[in-house]
This record gives structure tokens, C-alpha cells and sequence, in this order.
């Protein structure tokens, strides 16, 4: 299908009515967080800006660039239960590629809900041990830290939006921390929703036949997706 209809997808997961999000509200469903990425590998540091929300039945995930039209967005969606589908958005086309709960399958990166759902592993939680508490705009925070295999982790958790304020991940001369600059309500992603609705879409098991489109060869050849015949 060269031209999905995104449109009955948004509006199968949200019907932006009963599922719609309260514009003035965060919660676990609804919700846009920012996040600085620090990896630093024997001493050589490395960072990264992301992006993650919730807006119900969506999770999107934004690596941030320079230039905003370059940025690279994960939106995953479900509409059977833990059958998730992603869809890849590139802004600077306006183009989307669909990956179907079989594709992902076939490409060994199908993922479940919750996993789509969690910056980092609620199940952490379990493991680790919680220590103190302290408050992040105006949100409750607990702290852990403990050993999770050969990694030494301090972990600092909103349970409100069930994600991570924090995380210091240690292992050896490798050191990852991840902090939360930002968190806003979802009321953006409406017009988000809106904006990757009007792309021209394509499913990824149609890709093997467009050799020929410029924007699929170019983003094959930037590693985007895969190069597969079906």
C-alpha cells in the first residue's frame, strides 16, 4: 500500500475524544518528558537529546538534532492489545514508513507495550532498593540504587508518569546517565498527530518495489531501514 491512511490508525488509538488527553494534565498516559544522554566510554563523553511521551495509545520517541527537520521519531502505536506497530516520521519530507506488528516480527524488533511504553524497565524496581524521596516539578520522586548483573545502578523514578527523573548506569570504565530537563503535559502532540496524518506514508513491506523513489533509496542508504525483499 503505497499510501497508508495513517488518519484511521490515529483515530482508531485515540478517536481524540474518549481517549484524547486532558490538555492541563500529566499522567502516566499523557505526558512529554526531555531527556539529556550522557555515555562516556573511558573517558570519552558522548550526549544525546530525546525526547519521550505518551499520548494514550501512543509512545514517541524524538532523538533531537540541530536542525529539528533531521530529527529522527520512533511512534509506535497499538491497536490490538500488545501487538504494537511502529511508524518511522522523517519531517524533512514528510514522509512516514509503517511497520506493521509482522514486519517487526520479520525484522526481529517487534517489542511489547510495555516495553515501548518505559524509558527504562519498571521492573527495575524490584531489584533495586529504594532509599530516599525528593520532588521534581512538583512530582514525587523515589530513589534506588542496587546491582542489576554486573551494573551498578541509581536509579531516580516519578511513579505519577511511571518514568525515570534520573539514572546513573556504571559498569567498569563505561558510565551512562540519563536526566529529565523537562516535563510537560501531551497537549503537543495533537497537533503532532495532525501533522504526521497528512505524510505520505508507506507500508515497509512495500519497500522492496520502490527502488526507484529518491527518498527510499536515500534513507536505505543512511541506514534508516532495512533493505529487504518480501
Amino acid at each position: 500500500m503505497k499510501k497508508l491512511l495513517l488518519s484511521s490508525l490515529l483515530l482508531s488509538a485515540t478517536s481524540f475524544g474518549a481517549f484524547a488527553c486532558n490538555d492541563e494534565e500529566i499522567t502516566e498516559t499523557c505526558f512529554s518528558a526531555n531527556y539529556s544522554i550522557t555515555k562516556n566510554d573511558h573517558g570519552h563523553p558522548h550526549t544525546q537529546q530525546v525526547e519521550f511521551g505518551r499520548y494514550q495509545q501512543h509512545a514517541i520517541k524524538t532523538v533531537l538534532n540541530d536542525d529539528p527537520n533531521t530529527n529522527v521519531i520512533e511512534h509506535w502505536l497499538v491497536r490490538q492489545a500488545d501487538r504494537p506497530e511502529m511508524f518511522r516520521h522523517f519531517t524533512e519530507a514528510n514522509r512516514s514508513i509503517h511497520y506493521s506488528f509482522s514486519d517487526l516480527g520479520a525484522l526481529q524488533a517487534r517489542k511489547t507495550w510495555q516495553q515501548v511504553t518505559e524509558m527504562l524497565p519498571s521492573q527495575w524496581l524490584e531489584t533495586l532498593t529504594k532509599s530516599t524521596e525528593s520532588e521534581f516539578e512538583g512530582f514525587k520522586v523515589n530513589q534506588y540504587q542496587g546491582e542489576i548483573g554486573e551494573y551498578h545502578i541509581e536509579l531516580s523514578w516519578i511513579p505519577a508518569i511511571n518514568q525515570p527523573a534520573s539514572v546513573v548506569i556504571i559498569q567498569g570504565k563505561h558510565r551512562t546517565e540519563m536526566h529529565m530537563t523537562q516535563l510537560n503535559n501531551a497537549k503537543r502532540y495533537t497537533a503532532l498527530l495532525s501533522e504526521w496524518d497528512s505524510y505520505y506514508s508507506v507500508d515497509y513491506a512495500d519497500i522492496g518495489d520502490m527502488e526507484n523513489d529518491p527518498f527510499i533509496s536515500k534513507i536505505i542508504n543512511q541506514g534508516f531501514i532495512e533493505h529487504t525483499h518480501h
